[in-house]
C-alpha cells in the first residue's frame, strides 16, 4: 500500500499538470545505457559499487505538455514530462578493469520521473526546418529496485561482500535534455537519474538514452478535455 501511495503522488502531479496544459505523447525506439550507482552515506560520495547494463535498444515513451514560452516571442520555454524506465542489470564495473564483469549479481526494477524541463528553443520561427532544444530538468523520481550487488571499492572493509537490495522510494531527479525535431519527428538525447536513500546506502539510477520518437497530441485521441 505504501508503494502504491508513492506512485499515486506522481500520477496526481500528472493529473494536475494535465488539467492546466495540453498534453502530447511521444513514442518510438531508444538506444539506452542504464546503471545503478551505490554509495554509502558514511563514506561521503565515494561509490562502493556500480551496476552497468551496457547499451541496448528498447521501446521509448514519454507524456509531456506542449511547450510554454516565457513570453510570446521568446525562445526560452519549459514543459512538464513523465518518463518511465525499466532495467535489468547483471554486470558490474570493477575498478581498473576496462570492461564490465559478471560477478554473480543482478538488480532489476523500474523508475518513474515527473519533472519540469526548461530549455532554449533554437530556430523556433522556422517550423518547417529542423528545430533544436537544449536545457535541464529537475523534479521527482520514484525508484523500485531489487537484487544484490558486490562491494567493489578496494578500500572498503567489506570489499568483495554481496549485499541484498529490496527497496522502493521517492527522491530527487535531475538531468540534461537535448532535442532535434522537424514536424512530429523527434530525436532525443537525455540523462535523468533519481537518487534515493535507504540507510546506510544511497542508490542513483542513471538512464542515458538516445531515442527517435513520433509525437502526437492526446487531444486528438481522447478529445479536448484530457483529464
Amino acid at each position: 500500500m505504501k508503494n502504491r501511495s508513492k506512485i499515486c503522488v506522481l500520477f496526481l502531479l500528472a493529473s494536475y499538470t494535465g488539467s492546466l496544459y495540453a498534453l502530447e505523447a511521444a513514442v518510438g525506439i531508444e538506444y539506452s545505457s542504464k546503471a545503478v550507482w551505490v554509495e554509502e552515506s558514511k563514506r561521503g560520495d565515494d561509490e562502493i559499487a556500480r551496476m552497468d547494463s551496457g547499451t541496448s535498444p528498447g521501446p521509448s515513451l514519454v507524456i509531456r505538455t506542449h511547450p510554454q514560452y516565457v513570453w510570446e516571442d521568446s525562445n526560452w520555454a519549459y514543459h512538464y514530462q513523465i518518463d518511465f524506465s525499466a532495467f535489468d542489470i547483471d554486470t558490474q564495473e570493477v575498478p581498473e578493469s576496462p570492461e564490465v564483469q559478471d560477478l554473480g549479481t543482478s538488480v532489476s526494477g523500474y523508475s518513474v520521473f515527473a519533472l519540469p524541463v526548461a530549455y532554449y528553443h533554437f530556430n523556433r520561427d522556422k517550423q518547417n526546418e529542423w528545430n533544436y532544444k537544449a536545457g535541464l530538468g529537475a523534479g521527482i523520481g520514484y525508484l523500485r529496485i531489487k537484487g544484490n550487488f558486490q562491494i567493489t571499492q578496494g578500500s572498503h572493509p567489506e570489499h568483495g561482500q554481496k549485499k541484498e537490495i529490496d527497496f522502493t522510494g521517492l527522491g530527487f531527479s535531475v538531468g540534461v535534455y537535448f532535442e532535434a525535431s522537424i514536424g512530429n519527428h523527434i530525436i532525443i538525447a537525455q540523462n535523468y537519474s533519481p537518487k534515493v536513500f535507504d540507510h546506510p546506502y544511497e542508490y542513483q539510477q542513471h538512464n542515458v538514452i538516445i531515442a527517435y520518437r513520433y509525437a502526437f497530441s492526446l487531444e486528438n485521441v481522447v478529445g479536448k478535455q484530457v483529464w
